[in-house]
């Protein structure tokens, strides 16, 4: 599975499954969307699947919205950074990353944090400015 990362807290199972520049699987893994690769960091939450839900199937969404309140938000935005979650992912190839098999473990939510980038294709406008006449 990796070495353990030896100077990552106590209560941390960090491993290094592997070294180098990712950022290529990263845009693949994202559903091939830039922003995955371009990023300070991007990260595939691995969870915790077919024991889960093989007696209680309605636990599927609270394993998706567990993986979506995750503090990266914040720790992203306490540094400067902005982060977002990415509604899609191509989870074959997120488990060949660390050669998982079968469903007891699955690729269960991405995100991405960086610098922020304005996009010229939004628009900002005041709430209910539409209404105002």
């Amino acid at each position: 599975m990796g070495e353990r990362v030896s100077d990552s807290p106590e209560n941390l199972l960090l491993f290094l499954l592997e070294s180098g520049g990712f950022a290529g699987r990263a845009v693949l893994a994202g559903c091939e969307r830039e922003i995955a690769g371009d990023g300070a960091l991007s990260a595939a939450m691995i969870g915790r699947f077919s024991d889960i839900i093989e007696d209680e199937p309605w636990r599927y969404r609270l394993i998706h919205r567990e993986a979506g309140m995750i503090v990266l938000y914040l720790e992203a935005e306490a540094h400067g950074l902005r982060g977002t979650g990415m509604g899609c992912c191509f989870d074959d190839v997120t488990h060949e990353i660390p050669g998982l098999k079968g469903d007891k473990w699955q690729d269960i939510y991405h995100f991405a944090m960086g610098k922020p980038v304005e996009d010229k294709r939004l628009a900002t406008k005041p709430p209910y400015h539409h209404l105002k006449k």
